[in-house]
């Protein structure tokens, strides 16, 4: 029995739930257990070309998952490895990523109070002391690596996206200089490209508790602004929905993201703090403005990854193995500004854009006004025939636009 046909035999009735560059994610059933689970699909070919990473690398990341047996982490159930894949089958999770799950729960009549976001806080607090305990750091902790493990109100929540996560050879040790993940998420210390440790997770927990708070990200702006802040520790408590937010979450968060990672509390120091040990019980009001504010950063998040989605689909490139040109990056956080939402899935995982003699200008910024006219011609032929399209001839900034009026297969 060869690879394919092992994998088929363990698993059935397979579904397409995401599509990236580099790997698709299946929901499925596996045959010994007649659950749902979840399959992560990694083209090693590909995961080679576009991350630079290694297939050894890859094998790094079931190594991890294995070793993470907390309630608070979704498991690896089995791995299935073939010639130029990697399938990772992981238990079946029925909820959403925490901040669709606010919202959904929110319009269900379900109350979202400070109280609820200490107790997810609480949560994922455990699991990454439980995680450090092992060595490992998560690296790319944020509201899409956070799920709530089933549509009960009492759901606990559940990490997973560990495939930037990276083992240390004992807790004194870092890891050497290199960004992964998302730059909104990132501490001072990985976007000055210093060596970093534990507390880079811990800074990036108190990201995601800003975000719960009062549903916005600390630091906004183009790339070199995010940047500063993040380098300068410069957020704010103003706006309205922080009147409702109390002295206690606020002080925590403040001790969470400083810019000395030595000064940057410990998950024990977290756990120990007043607003989650509750020694003082957070306020219970209905946080409307923060509900809304996370319904708009959901939306963003959800546009960029429809966006690249979209890039990738069959019927919109004629050729599935061409990576996403490196100006597209650029595009998306520079040229076309979504304040306050998280890059998009894939993007982490994309290298840096080269030094060397790189054109990163807009296509439609190099043509000439009857080239343009032609190439919005024959995007508009394409559209209304559904035929399919070359993204490198229609031009990025087209297809972006276009995503305003037509609605796209995910």
């Amino acid at each position: 029995m060869d690879r394919r046909q092992h994998c088929l035999h363990i698993i059935t009735k397979f579904v397409i739930l995401l599509k990236s560059p580099i790997y698709t994610v299946y929901r499925a059933v596996h045959r010994a257990t007649g659950r749902n689970c979840s399959i992560k699909s990694l083209n090693l070919q590909r995961f080679s070309a576009i991350s630079g990473l290694s297939s050894e690398d890859a094998e790094k990341e079931v190594e991890i998952c294995t070793a993470l047996t907390h309630p608070h982490f979704v498991h690896l159930v089995d791995v299935i490895s073939g010639c130029n894949a990697l399938h990772m089958v992981f238990e079946w999770v029925d909820g959403q990523d925490i901040c669709f799950e606010i919202t959904r729960r929110a319009a269900a009549g379900f109350i979202y109070s400070e109280a609820v976001a200490a107790h997810y806080t609480r949560q994922l607090v455990q699991a990454v002391q439980y995680m450090h305990s092992q060595n490992i750091l998560h690296r790319d902790i944020r509201p899409h690596n956070l799920l709530l493990e089933n549509n009960e109100n009492n759901a606990p929540l559940k990490i997973h996206g560990l495939g930037v996560a990276f083992r240390l050879s004992d807790e004194n040790n870092k890891c050497p200089p290199g960004r992964f993940g998302i730059p909104q998420f990132m501490a001072p210390e990985i976007i000055a490209g210093q060596p970093y440790g534990q507390s880079a997770d811990m800074w990036s927990v108190g990201v995601v508790l800003y975000i719960l708070l009062c549903g916005k990200v600390p630091f906004i702006g183009k790339p070199a602004e995010v940047t500063r802040q993040i380098r300068a520790g410069e957020f704010s408590f103003s706006g309205s929905s922080w009147a409702l937010i109390s002295e206690p979450a606020k002080d925590l968060l403040r001790k969470l993201l400083r810019v000395d990672e030595r000064e940057r509390l410990t998950p024990s120091e977290c756990l120990s703090h007043d607003w989650l040990a509750r020694k003082q019980v957070p306020l219970r009001v209905h946080l409307i403005e923060t509900i809304e504010n996370v319904r708009r950063y959901n939306q963003r998040r959800r546009l960029k990854t429809n966006i690249i989605s979209t890039l990738y689909n069959n019927h919109w490139t004629t050729s599935s193995k061409t990576p996403i040109p490196p100006f597209i990056s650029t595009f998306l956080n520079e040229k076309w500004p979504l304040p306050g939402g998280d890059s998009c899935d894939f993007e982490c995982l994309l290298p840096p854009p080269p030094q060397k003699e790189e054109k990163t200008e807009e296509i439609n910024d190099i043509l000439n006004p009857d080239e343009r006219i032609k190439q919005q011609q024959q995007l508009d032929k394409t559209l209304k025939n559904k035929k399919l399209v070359d993204v490198e001839t229609v031009g990025i900034e087209r297809v972006l636009t276009s995503l305003n009026f037509y609605q796209f297969p995910n």
